[in-house]
């Protein structure tokens, strides 16, 4: 074995400088660069599905059926010399050794194999020639002759191939340079692709393309893009990432098609203005309505980030003055359209937090028109604008904010729009004693504001409060004394829920300034049986979970407050165990109840739940005399409420049931009921089946519509092989006789690339809510080339993600 003296620099890296001559030399350079007799870099390292472990197949890429994977490099006992072993070795010349036979250099991190090698000490330039091998951590490099300039830190590889293994990068040059100082590889006249060795389904093929390691990005000159050898697009010059850095450039288009805006294209431009902040500049174009543009901005701060973004068309050419104004026409209702949304966090530090965020848009029909590329439908009724300064410690928590909402939802008449909250201040206190009782308190002050105009409304509706303002201040004292061991819990609590109101415009003949005290008490109880028991063959955990809870709270004649921010809350289980059935704290609801429910659920082994099923229902020992309109009526007046269950059933490792449902004794009938079957095996394989069913006192029709809920809901992702998928969702209304939304669609996918192609039928907002027979079709496209991002066809995976329960886009496309 001869020791070379150590080299100036402690560690050799590579530089690939690669040429590429695609568009005047033609594919036959890249036949000429690939020419080899040697397994390529990449047949060297490549280890199929078959011969890895199970370890090494979770490290799998979605859809490959491989992976690269080094040897194991020798140890080295000191790195800041070369070591090299050769068959025999001639050393006639003083400053110039020669090695032939089997050739392996190592130093440090840095192997060399070759069949002849030179080593010329006065220049300090080591070649070798013959089948030669170059590794580092993560790359290999293959080919006929490589020269290392020890002083310019730099190795050249003629007739080479490479492998970047992390990255699943391969590709082929004439020759390729790696600058140690930079971890550049340039590539000239050669090819890149993250396609399987046994796939060229697409490649990069251009007259210089630079892989840079220490920034993660790619760049290529002159670069033809091939696609199954078939030239398919070039560009004078290209950069990319080849791990998921940010860089400025263009992002995939996105490309959809509607009935109303026709073809939809938006080519967004990326901004890597810092570390902590860019922008995305979008501009988009759908044929029937014109040029819109779109501006993204993020800001990330040490301890706050903010984000703005603005859409603006100037002139939409589908509107008509003359149809502006009709509910149901093709016409929006301006030309000029816009959008603005605005977001802040901010971690003040010491416990004080503070957050924005605002929302608007020129007109009810944007998100109809524009929030969508034929994919996503909106069908959002108001748009929230707010802002918050918060403090939180150990015992206090103080809060300020302010609140204000968009309706956008044309159904939505002006008495019943939101009040605006400016500003609802809160304080809250929370304390324990060393017996175990637990004290607190919770306060707000609350101003309420709306905007009506009086000349709408009729003398009698301003009488009876319709303009009505002001503000509220409300507090609720607790005690509380929490019991409880392994078998049995016991929490009794008291309240007093006061609350004063200032109004400006209320109703004739009641008081400027009421005001209600509550009195409150409730008793949370219950126990805990376990026992073992056999099922089937199989054992379980079994558990029994009978609880009670009773309420009381005190009645208030209340009629003569108005409602700023309270409604009904929906019936649920969890509601059983509510010390009030209404929101906000405009109304208190009188009643003495208790509620009886009992649970049970099984457990394995290896403490996975098996099954579980609830029953509950609320027995009333009073009429209820609060209400939020009117007299009470016979919902007021029932003895008992519905009968609420809920139940799960794991079926199989990957299947599982689920049910609710509100069993109406009364009626003897079912007022809400779902079931949903669902099997999930990981990502790969979901398929749902639901039906929802939810009843509605009289009316039940509205513009010609049953309001009742009578659904189906299918919806799947399953792998037909592989690399093949399909994906479909149909959601269908009984009530209405009608689809809601309907796609069907096919995937593949595998190592290098993958295409969606997906068909769509869906409603928008005049079909949903006016009862129009309008529905929207389409077929849609998206095309991913891994490794260079989606080159073609809008946001699928969002509609997949949003209408599939259970589905995550496996391919994480990146640009």
């Amino acid at each position: 074995m001869v020791v070379l003296p150590p080299f100036p620099i402690q560690r050799l890296r590579l530089a690939i400088k690669p040429l590429w001559l695609l568009g005047s030399l033609g594919a036959s350079a890249l036949v000429q660069a690939q020419e080899t007799t040697a397994p390529t870099a990449a047949e060297r390292d490549w280890v199929s599905l078959e011969r890895l472990t199970d370890a090494q197949k979770s490290q799998i890429p979605t859809a490959c059926c491989g992976l690269y994977l080094e040897p194991p490099l020798p140890a080295v006992l000191d790195p800041s010399r070369w070591d090299i072993t050769g068959d025999n070795t001639n050393t006639d010349t003083p400053d110039l050794i020669e090695i032939l036979g089997n050739v392996n250099a190592i130093q440090g991190d840095v192997r060399v194999k070759a069949e002849r090698a030179r080593y010329d000490e006065n220049q300090q330039t080591f070649t070798a020639d013959g089948n030669i091998e170059l590794r580092q951590p993560g790359l290999l490099l293959v080919g006929e002759k490589a020269v290392v300039e020890q002083i310019a830190g730099t190795a050249e590889i003629t007739n080479a191939s490479y492998v970047l293994h992390a990255q699943g990068v391969r590709g082929s040059a004439d020759s390729i340079v790696y600058r140690d100082n930079q971890q550049a590889i340039t590539i000239d006249n050669g090819v890149y692709t993250r396609c399987e060795p046994s796939d060229d389904a697409w490649l990069l093929q251009g007259q210089q393309i630079e892989l840079n390691q220490q920034t993660g990005m790619g760049t290529a000159v002159d670069v033809t893009l091939r696609i199954k050898g078939v030239p398919v697009l070039y560009l004078p010059w290209i950069r990319f990432p080849i791990t998921d850095q940010r860089l400025t450039g263009f992002l995939a288009p996105v490309m959809g098609n509607t009935n109303r805006g026709g073809l939809d294209l938006a080519t967004p431009y990326y901004l890597n203005l810092a570390p902590h902040y860019d922008a995305t500049l979008t501009p988009r174009l759908q044929a029937n309505r014109g040029l819109m543009m779109g501006v993204e901005t993020r800001y990330a701060g040490l301890n706050w980030q903010q984000r703005v973004n603005v859409n603006y068309l100037p002139d939409d050419k589908l509107f008509d003055s003359r149809k502006a104004l009709i509910p149901t026409s093709d016409s929006p209702p301006q030309a000029k359209r816009w959008a603005a949304d605005y977001d802040m966090v901010a971690a003040l530090g010491k416990g004080w937090s503070a957050n924005i965020n605002y929302r608007d848009i020129s007109d009810f029909d944007y998100f109809q028109d524009f929030g969508n590329d034929g994919l996503n439908s909106t069908t959002q009724s108001f748009l929230y604008r707010g802002a918050a300064l918060n403090y939180r410690d150990a015992h206090w928590a103080f809060g300020a904010s302010t609140q204000d909402l968009q309706i956008i939802d044309p159904n939505v008449s002006n008495v019943d729009k939101p009040y605006r909250i400016l500003p609802r201040l809160t304080l809250d206190g929370f304390n324990s004693l060393r017996n175990g009782f637990e004290y607190g308190i919770n306060t707000e002050y609350t101003q309420f504001e709306r905007d009506l105009n009086p000349a709408r409304f009729s003398a009698t509706a301003i009488a009876n409060g319709v303009l009505v303002t002001g503000s509220r201040f409300a507090a609720t004292p607790f005690l509380s004394w929490p019991l409880g061991n392994s078998y049995s819990f016991f929490t009794p609590t008291v309240k007093y829920k006061y609350a004063a109101w200032n109004l400006d415009d209320q109703a004739k003949n009641t008081s400027d300034t009421p005001s209600r005290g509550v009195a409150s008490a409730n008793i949370d109880s219950g126990l805990f049986f376990e026992k073992q028991t056999s099922i089937g063959g199989s054992n379980f955990r079994q558990t029994l979970e009978p609880r009670v809870f009773y309420l009381y709270n005190q009645y208030e004649d209340q009629r003569d407050i108005p409602l700023f921010d309270t409604s009904d809350l929906t019936f649920s289980f969890n509601q059983l165990f509510r010390d009030d059935r209404f929101s906000g704290k405009d109304r208190v609801g009188d009643t003495r109840q208790v509620t009886v429910a009992l649970s049970t659920r099984l457990y394995t082994d290896n403490g996975t739940e098996k099954a579980s099923f609830s029953l509950g229902q609320i027995q009333y020992l009073r009429d209820r005399r609060v209400t939020l309109q009117g007299a009470p009526g016979l919902r007021e007046q029932r003895s008992h409420s519905a009968l609420v269950s809920e139940a799960s059933y794991q079926l199989a490792q990957d299947w599982r049931l689920r049910g609710y449902a509100e069993w109406n004794q009364y009626e003897q009938s079912l007022d809400v009921g779902n079931i949903q079957l669902q099997y999930q095996s990981e990502q790969t394989k979901v398929l749902n089946l639901a039906y929802r069913l939810r009843d509605m006192p009289a009316p039940i029709f509205t513009n010609g519509l049953d309001r009742r809920i009578k659904q189906s809901d299918v919806a799947l992702h399953w792998p037909l092989s592989p690399t093949w998928n399909v994906v479909a969702r149909w959601n269908y209304d009984y009530s209405n006789n009608r689809t809601l939304e309907g796609l069907a669609g096919l995937e593949y996918s595998n190592c290098c690339w993958n295409v969606r192609v997906v068909a769509r039928r869906w409603l928008d907002n005049d079909a949903l809510f006016y009862g129009i027979k309008d529905n929207n079709t389409g077929v849609f496209v998206q095309f991913e080339l891994k490794g260079l991002g989606s080159i073609l066809g809008g946001n699928v995976s969002s509609v997949l993600n949003n209408g599939i329960r259970g589905f995550r886009d496996r391919n994480n496309a990146r640009f």
